[in-house]
């Protein structure tokens, strides 16, 4: 899909632009957590069906950050929403008294609507009211959960490790490298087929979503790690491995 958008763009001059999330799907977070991700069709009956199927927020957290820095590495524009930035997961249980979008009114529940994505936005934490979004005298118009407050941009402020801090690094170093302004595009081969590989210009992209680690093939030239959406070893200065259900940029040293 990727070659399909830059082949037919770069017939006419253009570059593709590219999202996650938007108002009209679930946030990333909970939908690449879902059990039932392979099943989901559409729209109605699709993303927004109610399912009982379980959610793994955290499985979903990790890819949702591994595809965000393997999009932001893309050739082309990027469109980010509201508090993906965050990693805010879809609110799922929100009152049926509460609900306003159409979808879910017209449809008599059978579709739980768009409002999931739509809570506003928790900048504060949990002793503030409406987690800082409005004051006392302007109630949000929708419940946000208790427990908002742990995604808050105060909580994540400075916070190594937080998805706040992963989105303001990636987007420091995109905006700064000529690599992702200028160079192709091209594939590599990573040998499993779990993981794919890109390089542009002196910087390698590295997304594995298997269930294991992803070392450096040998063949590849030396590399530093710039970025990891997971890190796990203490000294991330020499790449020593791709976590699993993570993504990275090297640098060619």
């Amino acid at each position: 899909q990727v070659d399909a958008a830059l082949g037919a763009l770069s017939t006419v001059g253009m570059l593709p632009a590219w999202t996650l999330n938007n108002h009209d799907t679930q946030r990333s977070v909970t939908r690449f957590g879902r059990a039932d991700i392979a099943e989901i069709g559409g729209f109605h009956e699709g993303i927004f069906r109610v399912s009982d199927a379980p959610v793994d927020v955290s499985l979903g957290k990790m890819l949702a950050r591994a595809a965000t820095l393997f999009m932001l590495a893309l050739p082309g524009c990027v469109y980010l929403y509201a508090g993906e930035e965050l990693g805010l997961p879809e609110v799922l249980d929100i009152p049926t008294a509460a609900r306003q979008d159409p979808v879910f009114l017209n449809s008599d529940g059978e579709s739980l609507g768009r409002d999931g994505c739509r809570v506003p936005i928790p900048w504060a934490g949990e002793a503030t009211y409406s987690y800082g979004f409005s004051n006392e005298t302007a109630k949000p118009w929708l419940p946000q959960p208790s427990g908002w407050g742990a995604f808050a941009v105060e909580t994540q402020q400075g916070m190594t490790g937080s998805t706040l801090e992963l989105y303001r690094d990636a987007g420091q170093i995109r905006r700064d490298s000529s690599d992702f302004m200028e160079a192709e595009l091209v594939w590599l081969e990573s040998g499993d087929q779990n993981v794919l590989c890109f390089q542009r210009g002196n910087t390698i992209v590295v997304m594995n979503l298997g269930p294991s680690d992803f070392a450096v093939p040998p063949q590849w030239p030396a590399v530093e790690l710039l970025l990891s959406s997971e890190v796990k070893a203490n000294d991330t200065s020499v790449l020593l491995g791709i976590a699993s259900f993570s993504a990275a940029w090297l640098k060619l040293t």
